[in-house]
């Protein structure tokens, strides 16, 4: 299967588990939790892929870096979005709509993805080179899904410590602005 269908495929997965999530009533914290711990497991190997395998190819047509540049920079944020999900408790009032955000950004991705990048890609490699990308894309899959890769959980917790730092950054830098707010009406200077 060529790497554009079968990022495809995974797109329309995420979609659907999604709208499972949408469907269910709010009494079913569980299930809710359960759909989106496959949601993350989805997302985290999609994203894995595209970043270690996808990406670096498309990269190598200069007409593609920007796209590429972008679309790695909102996986990032995906991440983020994803770890403060798993701080918040499925039955929690802000989770829900924590999801919905997730989903929206999620849906501007692909949409930039499936109708930008991915029709330029198909004008600029050959369809033997993205036949070959999408046997390693579903090779590696494979791999980070039965967990058979040395190093794997390390560099998940690498990635994780990561977007913890990030969001921890972005914290402070917060928390410094507040700060210096508060001495400017209080009347004291800030250095």
């Amino acid at each position: 299967m060529d790497v554009i269908t079968l990022l495809k495929k995974d797109h329309k997965m995420v979609k659907n588990l999604f709208e499972e999530f949408n469907n269910l009533k709010s009494s079913k914290i569980q299930k809710k939790a359960d759909i989106i711990a496959q949601i993350k497991e989805a997302l985290t190997v999609h994203a894995q892929v595209e970043e270690e395998l996808v990406y670096p190819a498309f990269r190598e047509n200069r007409s593609m870096k920007e796209q590429v540049g972008e679309a790695l920079e909102e996986h990032h944020v995906t991440k983020i979005l994803l770890g403060e999900l798993d701080a918040l408790q499925p039955d929690g009032e802000r989770y829900d709509a924590k999801v919905k955000v997730l989903y929206e950004y999620l849906m501007h991705h692909v949409k930039e993805e499936e109708k930008e990048m991915f029709p330029e890609a198909q004008k600029r490699l050959s369809s033997k080179r993205l036949a070959a990308l999408g046997e390693e894309v579903e090779a590696r899959r494979s791999e980070l899904l039965e967990g058979n890769e040395d190093g794997g959980q390390q560099e998940r917790e690498n990635m994780e410590e990561q977007d913890r730092e990030a969001r921890e950054d972005m914290e402070e830098e917060g928390g410094l602005v507040i700060e210096k707010e508060k001495e400017q009406r209080s009347g004291r200077r800030v250095a």
